[in-house]
């Protein structure tokens, strides 16, 4: 396989390091953060790897700066490194990524592809020791003896004239259940691309355990059978692999005769669970609640609910909201908006009046043009703060975004916007 490295945001020029046929194979793929335009491949808003019938893949790294004076391979890894963090933190991998610094490291320095197929062959090994899930299916067999129950008719038509048979329903205890066959056919797909001798060799083991197990005929009506219960807790981590692994993000099944592969995270989501994970663990002034709490826009009616990114919460009240925004925020006075939307600017006002916050804040990735928050003030004298957010040094971040948040509680002097 051909690996290529493209950062988010960047152009890649189809005819130098990718060619049309393996740059429209990939827009084949995938309609998500990826489109070509005037000759070049461009990725944004979404971080990942598709890969393509040829066996050409395409590593999408997000956009993070670390100065000038690193290379790009250093700065790749380092960018990998960072994103594997904050998809330690993403709803979706909740508990699939290690904690531990040391492993972060140490995985960066492989192609993205091998560390997801790594990860989930890691967490599958475990589900294996613990035993797959069983079910009882019923079976209908014409049996030289009595099991379960006699189907009377059936049995008439099959052994009229061979009395020594008999034809019955009973149960076998199966693990030809839903999630296991999901799990057999991610592991058909994923042999085609496995690099590596450690992930062959453990991909191997995980065919040999799963040799019972039939491969699904039809996945998006096994993923919506298949139910996760109290007594199979390992399956939760590997069946959120077998979701990236078979569907798109909308659990869109890739149709076709080839086993292509994309996994591509929304980074707006990746960052917002990323932030939202930092102030419930580097900070104890304030409780956090995620996505709410919902607030209808209506006093009399509840449609049309609020629901912010993360709000500080102090004696039961709302102290502040914040919204956190996967964008380039221009922190120079070149652009006097700053490239702040229209529309998150509305919105986090309406916040502002909804949840009765005197002060609010728009959270961004940090950039070399936007190291220092920008503070100011509305028509209504309420507060909007816009917050650099250093995802290398997040407790750092967080420290700081607090103090900017309760200085702006005093009287302030802001600039008008």
């Amino acid at each position: 396989m051909h690996y290529v490295t493209l950062c988010e945001y960047k152009k890649l020029k189809i005819g130098d390091a990718i060619s049309q046929r393996d740059a429209s194979a990939l827009l084949d793929v995938t309609d998500k953060g990826l489109h070509q335009y005037q000759g070049y491949l461009i990725a944004e808003n979404y971080v990942g790897v598709i890969t393509s019938r040829h066996g050409f893949v395409l590593e999408i790294l997000p956009k993070i700066e670390f100065g000038v004076d690193s290379d790009n391979d250093s700065n790749n890894e380092k960018a990998k490194q960072v994103f594997l963090k904050m998809l330690r933190c993403y709803r979706g991998l909740k508990g699939s990524l290690p904690e531990n610094e040391s492993s972060i490291r140490s995985m960066s320095r492989f192609p993205m592809l091998d560390i997801f197929v790594r990860l989930f062959l890691i967490d599958l090994q475990k589900l294996i020791r613990s035993g797959l899930a069983h079910r009882y299916i019923p079976v209908e067999e014409n049996l030289p003896y009595l099991r379960g129950r006699l189907l009377f008719q059936e049995h008439l038509r099959q052994n009229l004239v061979n009395a020594s048979r008999l034809f019955v329903e009973h149960e076998i205890f199966s693990v030809n259940r839903p999630a296991n066959r999901l799990i057999r056919s991610t592991l058909n797909r994923l042999g085609r691309r496995i690099r590596g001798e450690e992930n062959q060799v453990l991909h191997h083991q995980m065919d040999m355990a799963f040799s019972d197990v039939p491969e699904s005929i039809n996945i998006r009506s096994d993923w919506k059978a298949h139910h996760i219960d109290r007594s199979m807790p390992l399956y939760r981590p590997v069946m959120q692999w077998v979701g990236l692994f078979l569907f798109d993000k909308g659990l869109t099944a890739y149709s076709g005769k080839h086993a292509n592969i994309s996994l591509l995270f929304p980074m707006e989501k990746v960052f917002e669970d990323f932030v939202s994970t930092a102030f419930r663990s580097c900070q104890k002034e304030y409780g956090v609640k995620t996505q709410g709490p919902q607030i209808s826009m209506f006093e009399e009616k509840e449609t049309y609910n609020m629901k912010p990114d993360i709000v500080l919460m102090k004696n039961e009240a709302h102290q502040f909201v914040l919204d956190a925004k996967w964008k380039k925020f221009e922190g120079k006075r070149v652009d006097s908006k700053h490239k702040i939307t229209q529309s998150d600017l509305y919105q986090i006002y309406a916040y502002s009046k909804r949840y009765k916050c005197k002060t609010v804040m728009l959270v961004y990735p940090q950039n070399p043009r936007f190291k220092d928050p920008l503070h100011f003030r509305f028509f209504d004298g309420n507060f909007l703060i816009c917050m650099p957010f250093d995802c290398t040094q997040p407790d750092e971040s967080v420290k700081q975004a607090i103090q900017w948040l309760e200085r702006a509680i005093g009287d302030l002097t802001c600039d008008s916007y």
